[in-house]
């Protein structure tokens, strides 16, 4: 018998504000592959459960 296994769903979380980083750590909670994208890479990096992703356009600007 074959034994079927679910991936975890990946989840963007915008924003590694306080709320981001509320949602970031529910989510990893419930099983759930989390990054965080912030024009702060620093800010985006600083939530603990999450991989950290650049973001390259905000308004079509380039981040800094």
């Amino acid at each position: 018998m074959r034994v079927l296994r679910r991936r975890a769903p990946a989840v963007l979380v915008v924003g590694g504000g306080p709320v981001g980083k509320r949602h970031a750590r529910v989510l990893d909670a419930a099983g759930a592959r989390v990054a965080v994208a912030d024009p702060s890479l620093d800010r985006a990096r600083a939530v603990d459960p999450a991989r950290a992703v650049r973001v390259e356009r905000v308004h079509g600007e380039v981040a800094p």
